[in-house]
């Protein structure tokens, strides 16, 4: 079965590939003939986002938003994938907290951001705090459904091989359940992405959110565009590579 998955895991890239490439065709022809004040050319987007890379202001912002981004999801991640193992180890505990994380997802997290911000000053804790909240819940969930879904015949397989408790996690089902652990991830990584720029966006100093809104209010659309199309494409890039690794992962690692 491995040599079967492997193929089919490469198809999915080469298609988000190909959908990303068709809707930056699509995206720059509707730019092009349907022109208003406030659209930019995707020459014009290119053009900019090119000239952001050696600016020093949106340098200092860029890297900022990226450590922010890159701390909380390194802690949703620890934090997901420890609430999700005690989710799936105690069923008194899945039945509490399922339902209230599934709910959770209608909740505009990133909304709280002025509230913790009046209970922890304006400093980077409440973007933190913000964007946790709002991408571990992904990553717990889709790490509890995993081991879950785990075919019992591969429990009884390893027991019959006389595997300890840890060697039966380690080899059969943190296997068997990784690609719900990369999908938590990349959710997670998303759900970080927007919840920081939101928040940064709405009330904070610094950060690329708050050059989007500076730029916004200011009226610089080309630089609007251009720092979008620069945050889009990281996300894109992340996300991607989040599934490169999962095939290469799943290919030395899998017992499906």
């Amino acid at each position: 079965m491995k040599t079967e998955v492997a193929p089919l895991k490469k198809n999915i890239i080469a298609t988000q590939w190909l959908v990303l490439v068709v809707a930056g065709v699509s995206l720059g022809a509707l730019l092009h003939f349907f022109r208003q004040p406030v659209l930019i050319p995707l020459d014009q987007i290119l053009k900019g986002a090119w000239a952001l890379t050696v600016d020093q202001g949106f340098l200092r912002a860029f890297s900022a938003t990226m450590v922010l981004i890159l701390g909380t999801f390194v802690c949703s991640t620890l934090t997901g994938c420890l609430l999700g193992m005690g989710m799936w180890r105690r069923k008194g505990l899945r039945d509490a907290l399922a339902p209230l994380l599934q709910a959770y997802y209608a909740l505009p997290s990133f909304a709280l951001y002025p509230v913790f911000v009046g209970l922890l000053g304006m400093n980077v804790l409440p973007i933190i705090l913000t964007g946790w909240l709002f991408s571990f819940p992904a990553i717990a969930l889709n790490v509890a459904m995993g081991l879950l879904e785990v075919p019992e015949v591969y429990i009884k397989v390893g027991k019959s091989l006389s595997l300890s408790p840890r060697q039966l996690f380690f080899r059969i089902q943190l296997p068997a359940s990784l690609p719900h652990w990369f999908t938590g991830f990349k959710l997670g990584f998303c759900y970080c992405l927007i919840a920081i720029l939101a928040s940064e966006f709405i009330l904070s100093v610094s950060g690329v959110g708050r050059w989007l809104s500076d730029s916004f209010t200011g009226f610089e659309f080309q630089n609007l565009y251009a720092g979008i199309f620069i945050v889009l494409l990281l996300a894109a890039v992340i996300v991607l590579f989040l599934t490169w690794y999962e095939v290469r992962f799943y290919r030395r690692w899998s017992v499906r």
